[in-house]
């Protein structure tokens, strides 16, 4: 027979788990609103942000999407979804920087999430029409994105990533 003080332990750590996973959930309901869906990266294209087999939250809806962001979006006239990251939106104009960089509205754009020594190339000159939006992955050598596929209209984004679930000593926002 289990001493009281035992039960009394194990009754403790049942409470603070529950309550804990109770936390948990609100806070994602909280940051991923009231309708969040799970996804998981299949690819290596945005690597080392996200690696094949993170499992991330997204937000869904096109609505306040910036630069910086990570977007799943519908490939056109198909079903398969991509996550990419924005790089411009509409208005924006793109082009390929001197130094192998991503020049946006004229000026080599900032992107420290990058490794170090990234080349960006590929990029075509042009203008980011309104209602949509310029991605790139972070493994740019690795990356079937806007350079190739073009600027993706808003209405096909599904949503925005707000945070990595799995695995969970990679668990934060993105």
């Amino acid at each position: 027979m289990k001493s009281p003080r035992r039960r009394r332990v194990r009754w403790i750590i049942a409470i603070v788990l529950a309550v804990s996973a109770a936390a948990i959930v609100l806070i994602l309901l909280v940051v991923a609103g009231p309708h969040p869906r799970s996804y998981g990266i299949p690819s290596s294209a945005n690597v080392p942000t996200l690696k094949p087999g993170d499992h991330i939250l997204v937000r869904s809806g096109n609505g306040n999407i910036g630069r910086g962001d990570f977007v799943i979006f519908h490939l056109p006239g198909q079903k398969l979804t991509r996550i990419m990251r924005v790089v411009a939106i509409g208005g924006d104009r793109v082009d390929e920087g001197s130094a192998g960089t991503l020049d946006v509205n004229g000026r080599p754009d900032s992107e420290p999430y990058l490794p170090a020594g990234t080349d960006t190339e590929n990029v075509p000159t042009l203008t980011v029409p309104g209602g949509s939006v310029f991605v790139m992955g972070d493994n740019r050598g690795n990356s079937q994105d806007s350079r190739f596929l073009g600027p993706v209209p808003l209405q096909d984004v599904v949503g925005r990533a707000v945070l990595r679930w799995w695995p969970v000593n990679r668990l934060g926002g993105v």
